[in-house]
């Protein structure tokens, strides 16, 4: 029996090159940056925000309390996941649904490669 290892890394590798010889990988990573950095320029406007008008209105107790991490840093890292959690989907249906439109879906579904290898490597 065949390394599954192996296996994954033989079709995410196949994927990584025939993903980045187009140009729809660089646009997704696009959108995927701006969007990154529009809920991080948010986050830190509003942490900015909220620690100019605890100044204004001297409250350093609360100042003590405002944490970057906890008011910028965690967010961000909530909404790139929930942004994973809709673009990796749609990712792997473009994928499954170019290896039909290229007539090789059946030659990967015949190769001695389990679904979960092939599905984990997409």
């Amino acid at each position: 029996m065949a390394n599954p290892l192996k296996n994954i890394f033989a079709v995410s590798k196949k994927e990584f090159k025939t993903y980045f010889s187009t140009p729809v990988a660089y646009v997704i990573f696009g959108v995927f940056v701006i969007i990154c950095s529009y809920f991080f320029v948010r986050l830190v406007e509003f942490f900015q925000r909220q620690s100019v008008q605890y100044m204004q209105f001297r409250a350093p107790h609360m100042l003590e309390k405002m944490n970057l991490n906890d008011m910028v840093l965690r967010p961000l890292f909530l909404n790139i996941d929930i942004f994973f959690l809709l673009m990796l989907p749609i990712i792997t249906m473009r994928l499954i649904a170019e290896e039909k439109k290229s007539k090789t879906y059946e030659l990967l579904m015949t190769t001695p490669i389990s679904i979960w290898d092939i599905v984990i490597g997409k």
